[in-house]
């Protein structure tokens, strides 16, 4: 159960959030379904390298998002806005990074539990990026890769 549940926060982390953030920010002026394409070809690719080398899932440094730094000024901005998110300890008594010390223990764990998940951890990653590859392939997000009508043509 560990496991699944660090896989599942490692794809939160790593792709469902910015897939929200592309999808749905009022930071994106102008984004539309043509520049989504770019941000779903590099998903499409970043899932295909996770099913290769899921270990790429546990690297925190890891962004298969990484080229649109540079391209979108607003997705460079919303990760140093996630960055810096700031919650109380359990106790109210202590301000924390919040996505700071979340991502701690999921990267970098100290836990024995979690540090004994990791190889199970992998195989749940393979799963996860699979199931969604093929979702991917097979469903409306080919419209937006290769020859789909809403490719993005460089």
């Amino acid at each position: 159960m560990i496991a699944t549940l660090r896989g599942r926060a490692l794809f939160h982390d790593k792709l469902i959030a910015r897939l929200c953030f592309f999808s749905g920010s009022g930071a994106l002026e102008g984004w539309s379904n043509m520049e989504m394409s770019r941000a779903l070809e590099l998903l499409r690719d970043g899932l295909r390298a996770v099913i290769e080398k899921p270990e790429l899932m546990l690297d925190e440094s890891y962004d298969m998002f990484a080229p649109l730094v540079a391209e979108v000024p607003a997705y460079a901005a919303y990760l140093k806005d996630v960055e810096s998110v700031k919650g109380r300890s359990v106790d109210g008594k202590t301000e924390l990074e919040a996505t700071k010390e979340v991502r701690k223990e999921l990267y970098h764990p100290i836990d024995a539990d979690n540090i004994k998940s990791t190889d199970l951890t992998k195989e749940h990653i393979v799963a996860f990026a699979k199931g969604m590859l093929h979702t991917f392939e097979n469903g409306q997000g080919a419209r937006y890769v290769d020859d789909g009508e809403y490719r993005c043509d460089e």
